[in-house]
């Protein structure tokens, strides 16, 4: 019998949906369909600070115990293939300082707004048509070439825990190798190989296009935070610091242990996968009060969870920036901005909760708020 080439795809998914029905939460998250994944945060948490799910992994949703694990030297982090990290230099290169590119950012922020009908999508019209122009113009190339392949291509970034379906891996194939084509053909910043350019582009479009998203969208549920952004644009900074809390860009770290470790009274072996639950260590109850609330500015609190273990500061802070400069801008613009639908995001997605759709309509432009 010939098997087809999604076969193992098939048996990888079957196997996570095996275990999610003898209600392994882990196995729910991984799954991906599921619009709430918090109920299966808590579920995990309910396990104790580390526990070990039915597909071997360790995971753990405690907010100290997730910043231990991804901070020891003895766990492997990784985020998408490690063959994009070969050069030991990537690192480095991807600290560099961010706050040179504010007056470009804010620019294009501007540019896209201004563009924008009165009814759009958040996703797709905003949240990643910024990004894609950042590093459109950061890499000298035109956002026309980088759109749909960042796109595309960051399915990378869930294809390393939840299976995909075989389309959606060969287009994200495509993609990669389209992007690299393009950046082999294109002086890059710093000397970068193709392949990391790649990867700054897509992981880093990808965190910035959720953390804008996620920052709209949860001052939108709560009305009171879009008015204040559009009276006072210098809260932008509390609102993202919020956002990455309450809806973090990423939800799911993993790793490996590359040496035997004993964690919360667990001893892991060498070679045991381990998960933090990001989203759900941010919304850890001994750390966080009323950690569902979406609240900026709190007070006497630990902030979110540090993303720096699997992702450069650089990246961070390049995604920071961007939403703390579209955030304002678009109250400003459209201060009586509403959800017109509901928002749609992509299945299988655990790690990145991607918005398919979200329509919206500004009402009425203030033209008095446009400078």
């Amino acid at each position: 019998m010939t098997r087809s080439p999604g076969h193992p795809l098939h048996l990888a998914n079957g196997e996570l949906w095996l275990h999610r029905s003898k209600r392994d939460p882990y196995a729910a998250v991984l799954c991906g369909f599921d619009d709430d994944p918090h109920p299966s945060y808590e579920e995990v948490r309910a396990h104790g600070p580390l526990w070990r799910s039915r597909l071997g992994t360790w995971v753990t949703s405690d907010h100290g115990v997730g910043g231990r694990l991804l901070a020891r030297p003895g766990v492997r982090v990784s985020l998408v293939d490690e063959r994009l990290w070969a050069d030991p230099g990537w690192r480095e290169r991807a600290e560099e300082p961010w706050d040179g590119h504010r007056a470009m950012v804010e620019r294009i922020c501007a540019t896209v707004l201004d563009e924008l009908p009165e009814e759009f999508d958040l996703a797709a019209d905003v949240a990643e048509r910024v990004p894609v122009a950042v590093f459109a113009e950061m890499f000298g190339v035109a956002p026309s070439r980088l759109a749909g392949g960042v796109v595309a291509a960051s399915l990378a970034l869930d294809s390393v825990l939840s299976p995909q379906r075989p389309d959606g891996i060969q287009r994200m194939v495509d993609a990669i190798d389209d992007l690299c084509t393009l950046f082999a053909g294109t002086s890059m910043p710093e000397g970068r190989p193709p392949a990391e350019s790649v990867f700054l582009a897509v992981v880093g479009a990808r965190i910035a296009a959720n953390l804008i998203a996620g920052a709209v969208l949860a001052s939108l549920e709560d009305g009171r935070w879009w008015a204040a952004l559009a009276e006072d644009p210098r809260l932008a900074g509390l609102v993202v610091e919020e956002t990455l809390r309450h809806d973090p860009p990423l939800h799911v770290a993993t790793g490996t242990a590359s040496e035997d470790l004993e964690v919360a009274g667990a001893r892991i072996d060498a070679g045991d996968r381990v998960a933090v639950l990001i989203g759900g260590a941010n919304r850890d109850p001994k750390v966080f009060a009323d950690p569902g609330d979406f609240v900026p500015g709190r007070r006497g609190e630990r902030g979110p969870f540090a993303l720096t273990p699997v992702l450069p500061l650089g990246v961070m802070a390049l995604a920071r920036l961007q939403a703390g400069a579209a955030l304002p801008a678009m109250a400003a613009r459209f201060p009586r901005l509403s959800r017109r639908g509901p928002v749609l995001r992509r299945r299988r997605a655990p790690v990145t909760r991607s918005l398919l759709r979200c329509p919206v309509t500004t009402g009425a432009r203030d033209p008095g708020r446009c400078g």
